[in-house]
């Protein structure tokens, strides 16, 4: 078994007006078999086997071996209420289909759309009162019974919030041509409030496939953003301190436009995305070791697309492939549509 525990968390169900916690046991799994691909096959790595049998698990994906192509555009976002998209992430279950949630300013929900744009509808997290969403991810959920989209509600330009919150809400069947319906709701969402040292407007997350932490970035102009880490186990409702696990460089040559907004785990546990309003960078990582300080040294930053022409870039994700990049701008003026764009593999090295 791995060294990286499990978290023993509680489901908070939030059901009208009422609120119970089903508590979760959790048993290690034996080591999982080598995997007999071929070498000239693209074969997806994986994190340690630490996860239960029967539990759900990320999908394996693959990786590009090597540059991306300029990102093109596979539609516009057809959704009208997605002015202000912020986040990204494919669906981990079902093909075809991209989350993405708004700024600061919509109620606490996420938004299905197609490959294409095409809007799929809209989840309310029920009983949430959405503050400032930033930036999401999937991951399986705390109780490991299913695929979750967890919400990084953790926005604060002026530094005065003295809790922020991340959230994890089952993912809904939802498809190409099963859209969800109207007034669509969640039977329950997790709920887990966290305290930063000193402070911090943080507009990136990423959850490791096994679950065992929560990896949240600092949006800052200075030349170093902070690294927060929020290692299992998560209690639900209980406010929890998260520790400064290091800091991260970004190039200082694109000034104001590195601000670090957006950030993607691939699911093998091998590489990182992070964005700011000017570049997308990605990072090379230890599967074993997962994201920790010792692998968010600037010399290994890399940029990988620029995104001058998204002026209010904050989203970006891997494809449900695994080897491109999807990325998406608020909208500046106000217009719906904002175009939704895809970094394809595009060489070997």
């Amino acid at each position: 078994m791995s060294a990286r525990l499990l978290p023993l968390v509680g489901a908070v169900l939030l059901l009208g007006a009422s609120t119970c916690v089903r508590p979760t046991s959790l048993a290690p799994a034996a080591p999982a078999a080598p995997s007999s691909a071929s070498s000239s096959a693209p074969s997806p790595a994986s994190l340690p086997a630490s996860v239960p049998l029967g539990a759900w698990r990320m999908p394996e994906r693959a990786a590009c071996a090597g540059s991306y192509a300029p990102p093109t555009t596979q539609g516009a976002l057809g959704d009208e209420r997605l002015l202000e998209a912020s986040g990204i992430v494919p669906s981990p279950a079902q093909p075809g289909v991209l989350w993405l949630h708004n700024d600061s300013g919509d109620e606490a929900r996420v938004y299905a759309v197609g490959t294409d744009g095409r809007a799929l509808g809209a989840l309310t997290l029920p009983n949430v009162d959405a503050v400032d969403v930033e930036d999401m991810a999937a991951a399986p959920c705390p109780d490991l019974s299913g695929p979750c989209l967890y919400l990084a509600d953790t926005g604060d330009n002026r530094l005065r919030r003295e809790q922020l919150v991340v959230y994890a809400v089952p993912e809904p069947p939802v498809g190409p041509d099963r859209p969800l319906a109207a007034n669509s709701t969640a039977p329950f969402v997790w709920i887990f409030p966290i305290v930063v040292p000193e402070r911090a407007n943080i507009e990136a997350l990423v959850v490791l496939p096994d679950l065992s932490a929560m990896v949240l970035y600092e949006k800052t102009e200075g030349e170093r953003a902070r690294v927060f880490r929020y290692g299992a186990p998560w209690t639900p409702l209980s406010p929890a301190t998260v520790e400064v696990s290091g800091t991260v460089a970004v190039p200082a040559t694109l000034g104001p436009l590195r601000q670090i907004t957006g950030a993607d785990l691939h699911p093998s546990g091998t590489k990182l995305l992070l964005r700011g309003y000017g570049a997308v960078w990605e990072l090379a990582l230890d599967a074993a070791a997962g994201v920790s300080a010792a692998h968010l040294d600037g010399a290994t930053l890399m940029e990988v697309l620029s995104t001058h022409d998204e002026p209010q870039g904050e989203a970006v994700a891997y494809d449900e492939a695994g080897t491109g990049i999807w990325t998406v701008s608020e909208s500046p003026s106000g217009v719906p549509g904002p175009p939704l764009r895809l970094a394809a593999c595009a060489a070997t090295p």
